[in-house]
């Protein structure tokens, strides 16, 4: 574990794996159960030892039942995060981007209905535009990247992304939304 490497004193990095190594799994198992996905469940573990490792004072490895569900409980609310990070769309990246294909974006003003109807319409694209759109706003990847993980060109997935764009701010100027 890559993160016993910041921990300087010796009788604290023996804790942590002690309790990297009786505790991964179940803390795996919960936040598999949040994310549904293995790499971000092994991310939120991860990430859980740094908060646990700036806490260690708190834990009495002793008291295994209690230690456990602190570290559960820890893990929860990291994978909780990650979820809220990586499911709920970037509404402002999206909002901007739309902005860009209307026709008068100084009287834009955008409202929280405006905002769920964009979230709406983004849904309601096909496939191929809804998923670069997520990839794009949602995850934050880039061009490049998305073109990695749908592998297609960079170029297909500029379009791609430019034709959603079009079809949103079509369909917000029809709702009379911009």
């Amino acid at each position: 574990m890559l993160l016993l490497s910041i921990i300087e004193n010796n009788q604290e990095r023996s804790m942590v794996e002690r309790l990297y190594q009786n505790n991964k799994s179940i803390m795996f198992h919960v936040a598999y159960k949040i994310l549904h996905d293995k790499y971000l469940a092994e991310d939120a573990v991860q990430q859980a030892f740094i908060r646990i490792i700036n806490n260690l004072k708190k834990i009495d490895e002793n008291n295994c039942h209690k230690t456990r569900g602190f570290l559960v409980v820890i893990c929860r609310n990291v994978a909780k995060d990650i979820y809220k990070s990586k499911t709920n769309l970037n509404k402002e990246n999206i909002i901007d981007e739309i902005i860009d294909f209307t026709s008068d974006p100084v009287e834009l003003i955008i409202n929280r209905e405006t905002i769920n109807k964009v979230i709406s319409e983004v849904k309601g694209l096909k496939p191929i535009y809804k998923d670069v759109m997520i990839l794009k706003y949602s995850h934050g990847c880039t061009n490049e990247e998305i073109s990695k993980l749908l592998n297609i060109s960079s170029d297909a997935i500029r379009k791609r992304l430019e034709r959603a764009r079009m079809q949103l701010a079509n369909s917000l100027r029809q709702e009379e939304l911009v």
